[in-house]
């Protein structure tokens, strides 16, 4: 019963622990491979070549499209989900805000979408059937459903109930949507990376950005490049490129392994103490006939000592494998709630 309980209690203390250590930097990791924009903007109507004219912003490196369009999905018959679809301008040269291939097809064509991975628990639909999507108007259009990707850039759609569609430019256009912008993606150079020199007439008109500032810089001088190109200007805001958007839950969950690990720490500690206590209860006599004869503190307490390690590390061996296995399940639960890939 002894090594049961001890078995118990060091499986969960490695479990959780290996849980923490493998979940301590890949929701971090995830968010930063898809290279997160530092500024999203909303301005007119720009063409491509405008839109590439805007990287030379001092401090600007990449910018990308990619407008949203709110719409609501059929999930059932006659039941109606909010989904926000995406338009790619190319899936093959994805530099900002990169979505992954999971399954079915890849790149999506024209008036074909493809689901993030996560959506997959609220839509009954199969590879190859279609999806019908209302719009603002009232009108409905339908498109194939072709494949899953995995986004780890954007909240996970059973926390926000919102699923998330990526769409062709070329879909986009067919429709023919009134009062449309466009929205833009922008990220900036480290502040270690000299800034560029002035390449394009957009950016002759600025001066250098403060050093510890460039994303804000970017996003306030959207305003004068708009003007300067004759085009309306929405908004424009700085975002966390560091940090996932649900950073705060994954905080949590550590914050509650810590709290587990701790709590079967204590336990097995108290289950140790007992178990050192009842034998030493019955040995009174027995150590009292050795120090009677001449036996040291060290002789004595040796052998007990030896004995609890080695009944220790026997408990330890038999759990191993249980514990990291257990560590591995508690990881992946975590990962499927914050929808990330498990990388360490």
């Amino acid at each position: 019963m002894t090594l049961a309980g001890l078995v118990i209690g060091i499986s969960a203390v490695i479990g959780v622990a290996s849980a923490f250590l493998i979940l301590n930097d890949d929701l971090q990791e995830n968010f930063v491979r898809t290279t997160p924009p530092n500024v999203s903007a909303v301005v007119g109507e720009l063409t491509s070549d405008q839109v590439q004219r805007l990287a030379g912003i001092p401090g600007v490196e990449a910018v990308e499209e990619r407008r949203a369009i709110l719409v609501r999905l059929e999930i059932r018959p006659d039941v109606w989900f909010n989904t926000m679809l995406f338009v790619v301008e190319d899936f093959d040269d994805l530099r900002i805000a990169t979505i992954d291939p999971e399954t079915g097809s890849w790149p999506a064509m024209d008036g074909e979408v493809l689901i993030e991975r996560d959506g997959r628990y609220y839509i009954n639909t199969q590879f190859g059937e279609q999806m019908n999507f209302r719009f603002s108007d009232g009108t409905e259009r339908a498109l194939t459903y072709t494949g899953q990707v995995h986004d780890a850039g954007q909240p996970p759609t059973h926390m926000e109930r919102l699923i998330y569609g990526y769409i062709t430019r070329a879909t986009y256009d067919s429709w023919v949507l009134d009062n449309q912008y466009t929205r833009l993606l922008m990220t900036v150079t480290d502040e270690a990376q000299a800034l560029p020199e002035p390449q394009s007439e957009a950016a002759s008109m600025h001066a250098a950005p403060e050093p510890d500032s460039r994303a804000q810089y970017a996003a306030d001088h959207l305003i004068p490049v708009m003007d300067f190109m004759g085009k309306e200007f929405v908004t424009a805001s700085v975002l966390d490129a560091e940090n996932h958007p649900h950073k705060f839950q994954m905080v949590s969950i550590m914050a509650l392994l810590t709290g587990l690990m701790l709590t079967a720490m204590t336990l097995c500690a108290a289950l140790t103490i007992n178990l050192i206590d009842s034998i030493l209860t019955a040995e009174i006599r027995n150590i009292g006939v050795m120090k009677a004869i001449g036996g040291r503190h060290g002789q004595i307490l040796r052998p007990y000592l030896l004995g609890m390690g080695a009944l220790g590390g026997l408990a330890a061996m038999i759990g191993l494998s249980f514990a990291l296995n257990f560590g591995r399940g508690l990881a992946d639960i975590a990962a499927r709630m914050i929808n990330f890939n498990i990388l360490t």
